[in-house]
This record gives structure tokens, C-alpha cells and sequence, in this order.
């Protein structure tokens, strides 16, 4: 199983503090208390006063919760530049999972675009997104050109387009 990633644990946390009833403190009782390893030994340190109150960072006043996800996150988080490498080359390195149908396949894809531009700052044209897109399918040429009927034979430019051929491929 793959582990998640420290963004993907801290968007879970704070879904967690949004639904629970537990006070701060007790929040932050509770996500020490689960945590393992060097994570552990670190949110152990904090003290009494920063459990119940957080602390002022840069001159900012931080609750308990986000005071110890900061303290986390500038031990364990990706650097921005590990990130941004990491956002693109899950892109470039796209591939179909097996016998992965065509509509989980085309939303993996564009969640790793999303992911591409926001965490990556990486955009490529909608024409070098649908040649991914067809070389990550396996499709041959013969059956780009089938998919590009919707179109004439060209390629999208736009997202339009681009959502165009994904329907007639959907069909195909």
C-alpha cells in the first residue's frame, strides 16, 4: 500500500478537526497520541501551555492544531522544489493501472494534471495533454486518427475540445 502524502494527511487532520467536538487541546491530544516515530517524539515536546493555547509565529497567533502541523511540516513536508518535481513527473510518467476502465483512467489523468499545474506550476498545451493522454492509452495511430473524427482529424486546443474527445472516446 502506498503511503499517503504529508499534504494528503494534512488535509484528512483538518477534515478531522472540522467534524470533531473535542476541544483544541484535546485535539492535539488525540493526533500526537497517533502519531508514530520521530513525528511523535517531536509533537511530545511541545509544552503544556503551547497544547492549550499554540504559540505566536511570525508574529502570528497559531491555535494548538496548526501550531503543531507547522512544527510537523517544516520536519517532515517535501521541500517546494521536492513538490514541484514530484507534481510533474507524475504527469510525464502517467500510466494506465491494468484494466482500469476509460472513465477512472481520464479522471487519474486529470487529477494529476490539476496536481501538475497547482503543486508544479507545470502546463503544457490541451495538444501535448491529449498525445499523454493517447500514448498513456496505448492507442495506436489508427485509432487517434478515429478519435479525432469528432474534430477532423485535428487535434483539440481547447479544453472544450479536449472534453469533446473524451466523450467520443467514452463511445468508441
Amino acid at each position: 500500500m502506498r503511503e499517503k502524502s504529508f499534504k494528503t494527511c494534512c488535509k484528512e487532520l483538518i477534515s478531522w478537526t472540522m467534524i470533531t467536538e473535542r476541544a483544541p487541546h484535546a485535539q492535539v491530544a488525540m493526533i500526537t497520541l497517533n502519531l508514530g516515530g520521530a513525528a511523535k517524539e517531536l509533537a511530545d515536546m511541545l509544552t503544556i501551555q503551547e497544547q492549550f493555547f499554540g504559540a505566536i509565529v511570525d508574529g502570528v497567533q497559531l491555535e494548538p492544531v496548526p501550531y503543531l502541523i507547522q512544527g510537523l511540516q517544516k520536519r517532515f513536508a517535501p521541500l517546494d522544489e521536492e513538490a514541484r518535481i514530484a507534481a510533474m513527473m507524475e504527469i510525464m510518467r502517467f500510466q494506465r493501472k491494468g484494466n482500469e476502465d476509460f472513465d477512472s483512467l481520464v479522471t487519474r489523468f486529470d487529477i494529476a494534471r490539476q496536481k501538475a499545474r497547482s503543486e508544479g506550476q507545470f502546463v503544457m498545451s490541451i495538444e501535448g495533454y491529449t498525445i499523454l493522454l493517447f500514448s498513456c492509452i496505448g492507442m495506436p495511430t489508427g485509432h487517434i486518427l478515429e478519435a479525432l473524427q469528432p474534430l477532423r482529424g485535428r487535434l483539440p486546443r481547447t479544453q472544450a475540445q479536449f472534453e469533446e474527445i473524451l466523450r467520443y472516446m467514452r463511445r468508441m
